[in-house]
């Protein structure tokens, strides 16, 4: 495997990982990370963070984000809704098939 390859690799575990540490999502986790320098962070220190436990390179990431202003109420407050909205969700085969069928997909 690449080296490159090994990093892309590395990262999208710490991102998983981080995840489900703080009960976040896969795109709120990238995002936060992202935001606040973690990702950055792993690119430029690959070398020694893999060859730590992941939970040492989790609380190194959370520590990134925390110097560069983020926290976990951060994530939070963007989770909060503003308003109501009214959302239809047609998850089930029986809704799709009936969806196509109504000519709608």
């Amino acid at each position: 495997m690449s080296e490159e390859r090994g990093k892309i690799n590395y990262t999208v575990a710490c991102v998983s990982e981080f995840a489900k540490k703080y009960g976040l999502n896969l795109t709120e986790s990238f995002q936060f990370l992202f935001q606040y320098k973690a990702i950055e962070f792993l690119k430029e220190n690959y070398d020694i963070e893999h060859t730590l436990s992941l939970d040492d390179a989790l609380e190194d990431m959370m520590t990134i984000c925390q110097k560069n202003g983020g926290t976990l109420a951060t994530v939070v407050n963007k989770m909060i809704f503003k308003k109501t909205t009214s959302q239809y969700s047609f998850h089930t085969e029986k809704a799709l098939r009936l969806l196509k069928k109504a000519g709608i997909l």
